[in-house]
Order: C-alpha cells, then sequence, then structure tokens
C-alpha cells in the first residue's frame, strides 16, 4: 500500500570471504576469515564552501561536496597463520621437524633456543664432557631456557659458549612484512536474525588494508584482530557502483 512503511531492521550473523583479484577485477584464491565479532563501513566527504562578502556576515551561499572515501574495520578472532600473513603484510609458511645437535647460545639466567616446539634438551658448555644435569634448567615447548640452578655446572659464567641438543617438531609460522600488499575483495554471506534469518550479502570490490591492525596477545579474554583497510573505487565493475553493493531479499 502506498505511504505504509516498512520496517526493515537488521542483527547480522554468518561468514566474511575474502579474495585476492585478477586483471580483470574478478575473484580468485578465496578463503573464509573465520569467526568475525564486528565489521563495519565508514564514510567521509571533504567539501569546500564559499563564503559570500557583500552583507558583511561572511555567510555561506554555496557549497561543493566531494571525495569520499569508505573505509572498513574488521574485527576478528581466528589467529591462522592466513589471517596473520594478511594483517601483517607477511608470508605464511610451515616447517619441518628436525633436530638440533650442537645449537650454541650464550650462557645466561634466560636464554632462547633457535627452533620451536622442541623437546629432549640437553645442554652443556663446549668442550664440556657431560651434559648437565636435567634438574638444573627448564626448557617450554616455545624454547625458552630457564637455569634453575646457578650455575648448572662448576665453572660456567656469564656468555660461556652452551651447546643445546634438542628435536623439534613441524610447526606453523608467519613472516612480517615480507609479502605483498594485495587489494582484496570482501564477501559477508549473512543471515539477518531481526528478518527471519533472511539472508544478506554484501560485496566490497576493492580493498587496501593499511598496517593499523591491533593484535591482541596477552589478556584476560578471547584475543582479537583488528584491521582497517580504505574501499577504493573498482573501474572493473563500475557497472555495480564501483565500491560496494549489498543484496537482500525483496520485502514482502
Amino acid at each position: 500500500m502506498a505511504g505504509t512503511v516498512i520496517d526493515r531492521y537488521y542483527v547480522g550473523q554468518g561468514e566474511a570471504s575474502l579474495f585476492q583479484r585478477d586483471a580483470t577485477g574478478k575473484r580468485i584464491n578465496g578463503r573464509l576469515i573465520g569467526n568475525c565479532n564486528d565489521i563495519q563501513l565508514s564514510g567521509q566527504q571533504k567539501d569546500i564552501k564559499h563564503v559570500e562578502n557583500r552583507t558583511g556576515k561572511r555567510l555561506t551561499d554555496n557549497k561543493i561536496v566531494w571525495e569520499p572515501t569508505t573505509t572498513i574495520e574488521i574485527t576478528f578472532d581466528n589467529f591462522s597463520k592466513e589471517n596473520l600473513a594478511w594483517i601483517f603484510d607477511g608470508t605464511a609458511s610451515a616447517t619441518t621437524s628436525g633436530t638440533a645437535t650442537a645449537e650454541v647460545q650464550k650462557y645466561a639466567p634466560i636464554m632462547q633456543l633457535d627452533n620451536f616446539n622442541v623437546s629432549a634438551v640437553t645442554a652443556k658448555k663446549t668442550g664440556a664432557g657431560s651434559n648437565w644435569a636435567g634438574n638444573t634448567f627448564s626448557v617450554t615447548p616455545s624454547g625458552l631456557v630457564t637455569i634453575l640452578t646457578d650455575p648448572p655446572a662448576a665453572g660456567v659464567v656469564t656468555d660461556d659458549p652452551i651447546e643445546f641438543a634438542y628435536t623439534y617438531g613441524a610447526a606453523e609460522q608467519v613472516t612480517a612484512f615480507t609479502g605483498a600488499n594485495r587489494e582484496y575483495w570482501l564477501s559477508t554471506h549473512v543471515i539477518n536474525k531481526a528478518q527471519n534469518d533472511a539472508p544478506f550479502l554484501l560485496e566490497v570490490f576493492k580493498i587496501k588494508f593499511m598496517q593499523n591492525y591491533t593484535f591482541s596477545l596477552i589478556g584476560a579474554d578471547y584475543g582479537t584482530l583488528k584491521i582497517t583497510g580504505e574501499v577504493l573505487y573498482d573501474s572493473l565493475n563500475a557497472a555495480n557502483g564501483g565500491y560496494f553493493r549489498e543484496r537482500m531479499l525483496a520485502a514482502a
């Protein structure tokens, strides 16, 4: 009926998918980000104002609004190596298991081994005939060595070369700032809980994410990751407006 107001409320829940783009602006190499706590689009515009000089009051009598800017902020809590590589402009990889036979570290109350996921660690001063007793030091799986008895063996002093032998298992790693700062396509495949779980699709065609991320590393609650990007004009998707579009079921 003409003049009738149809209320459309929104509470979104669902998946966010991230794609790289090919030379024609098509989606490639898609993956799911994982659990997203919040996704927000924010818009800004610049303006130029004309101030008249006739009345002596310097009134604004004209205004040009242009240079629209849209940013997107994504908060998520999936600490996968792919997500970390994405926000750090880094490279995700996997390391294989192996052994270290004579890894040298300078003696100190705290030392750090070169590998991760370590076990069966032994230590001795270079040239010594026997290993330290096991109750003189401790080692975390991440490779942190803590001296419990100082010195762990007679004649060991600060900066002495200590040889460690151990095994290490397979691990994942991310090296920051070793990857390309790509342009991405983001799609959110969600249901609207305020409209009987009706499907809702938002597509952002071209995003350049910036290195103003938040990485929640230690805390009393589930850690989160947050990244911000700028939505760029995409001439290859100009038929759909060039920036983003949303689609939902037609109102009944």
